[in-house]
C-alpha cells in the first residue's frame, strides 16, 4: 500500500514538473517574441518597460500573488 502511494505521489510530481516546464517554455517564447518585435520597431519601449515591470513585480495575470518566481526573473533578463 505504501509503495502504491509513493508511486502516485511521484506521478503527480512528474505531471507538475511537465506543466511547469511547458509554462516556462511558453513564457520564454512570448518574451522572445516581444524582444524581436521591439528590435524590429513594431512595438515601442513603453510596452517592453511594462512587461519587464510586471515580470519583476510578480504581478503576472493568471499566476496569483506568489511573489517573483525564478522564471519571471529569467524572462526579464531575456527581454533585456
Amino acid at each position: 500500500f505504501e509503495g502504491s502511494l509513493m508511486g502516485l505521489s511521484q506521478e503527480a510530481n512528474d505531471e507538475k514538473d511537465d506543466a511547469d516546464s511547458k509554462a516556462k517554455r511558453r513564457m520564454l517564447g512570448n518574451v522572445k517574441l516581444i524582444g524581436h518585435l521591439f528590435t524590429r520597431r513594431v512595438i515601442n519601449q513603453k510596452i517592453v518597460l511594462v512587461c519587464v515591470q510586471q515580470l519583476l513585480s510578480g504581478n503576472i495575470p493568471g499566476q496569483g500573488d506568489t511573489g517573483v518566481h525564478e522564471n519571471c526573473i529569467e524572462c526579464a533578463c531575456e527581454i533585456l
